[in-house]
């Protein structure tokens, strides 16, 4: 991730947080590898079953709403994203899955999400919370949004480990399991576990689960 389409870091940063055109759909479309599994933990712990409503949370390219629909019978995925390259872009490869109403995307961002309270039974993010400037408000919307007995899973960027342009000037927070945990908790979630994604080969990631 660090030489996709000659980008310098500053650059590639900018289009993680906030991909656009065709540069921000080059550095999307890449992350399916490196985010894998990521992706395959967070979706094991959610435990999805038949007949959820699941939130994903920077949805980007909507790479993950398949495997949520084909985890159980009725099972609806619904994906957020701040970048209008990512919704068209989106909208457009999973059309046929919109038309069944299996699954929907919206632009908004997670400090205003665009839903009522209690709308989701599973929410998820990859790769976004990092990017977060006030953690404390967006948490306390996932909250919102979350029926009771709900969880989410959200991977992230560790402190430890970070590449060189995961720094503060390129819009990166990172942040130690523990603050997560305190800001979960103070968020109104009934308690919160991080682990520790720990690939030799890759920067290591967090993994930020907690129940409503």
């Amino acid at each position: 991730m660090t030489d996709i389409g000659g980008l310098d870091g500053a650059e590639l940063a900018r289009h993680l947080r906030d991909p656009e055109g065709a540069a921000g759909l080059a550095v999307i479309g890449g992350l399916a590898v490196v985010n894998a599994a990521g992706s395959a933990l967070a979706l094991e712990q959610l435990g999805l079953e038949s007949g959820m409503a699941v939130l994903e949370l920077g949805c980007g390219l909507g790479d993950l709403a398949a495997a949520v629909t084909a985890s159980g019978e009725g099972v609806r995925y619904v994906g957020v994203d701040r970048s209008k390259t990512m919704i068209a872009a989106a909208t457009e490869r999973h059309a046929e899955a919109i038309a069944s109403g299996e699954t929907e995307f919206h632009l908004a961002t997670s400090e205003a999400l665009p839903f009522a309270r209690e709308t989701f039974d599973r929410v998820l993010s990859l790769g976004l919370i990092h990017f977060w400037t006030d953690p404390a408000a967006s948490l306390a919307e996932v909250r919102r949004v979350l029926r009771p007995a709900g969880r989410m899973a959200m991977g992230c960027l560790g402190p430890d480990r970070a590449p060189p342009f995961a720094v503060t000037d390129n819009g990166f927070h990172l942040r130690p399991a523990d603050e997560w945990r305190d800001l979960c908790v103070a968020a109104g979630f009934a308690g919160c576990e991080v682990v520790k994604l720990d690939d030799p080969e890759r920067p290591q990631g967090l993994l930020v689960m907690a129940d409503a």
